[in-house]
């Protein structure tokens, strides 16, 4: 999200930052040996890295794609960004109700009727408006 926000990365920071946490909140039960299992290795850290990195790449151009398509507008009430609303990307099924990360399963709703659905429902609203 940092890097479609033209933010710096900070996930190596937060990797320290947790290391740091465990150093001290353990550091006075645990010998040496034991402490140094508990960091993070760098060979875990580069991977995290790499699958975080493959995903950010990916989000901002998906959601291009489901704006364009939907036509800078929420499919539930019309409002797009001259009506001052933010607009969303919503999982038609939610990902907690087993959605998966597709264009087929992503709409634009603007934050209101976003916040409003929730992961209520699987509604496609798309298919909804264009009946």
């Amino acid at each position: 999200m940092q890097i479609s926000k033209g933010q710096p990365i900070r996930f190596l920071e937060l990797i320290e930052k947790l290391n740091n946490w465990l150093i001290t909140s353990d550091e006075e039960n645990l010998e040496e040996d034991d402490f140094t299992e508990n960091l993070i290795s760098e060979e875990v850290l580069l991977a995290a890295k790499q699958v975080a990195e493959q995903k950010i790449k990916v989000m901002p151009a998906i959601r291009w794609q489901v704006f364009q398509r939907d036509n800078w507008k929420c499919v539930a009430c019309g409002r797009g960004s001259q009506h001052d609303v933010i607009l969303h990307i919503d999982h038609i099924i939610p990902r907690s109700k087993g959605g998966k990360d597709e264009l087929e399963n992503y709409q634009t709703l603007c934050e209101t009727c976003n916040i409003g659905k929730s992961n209520k429902d699987d509604t496609n609203l798309r298919n909804h408006n264009a009946i």
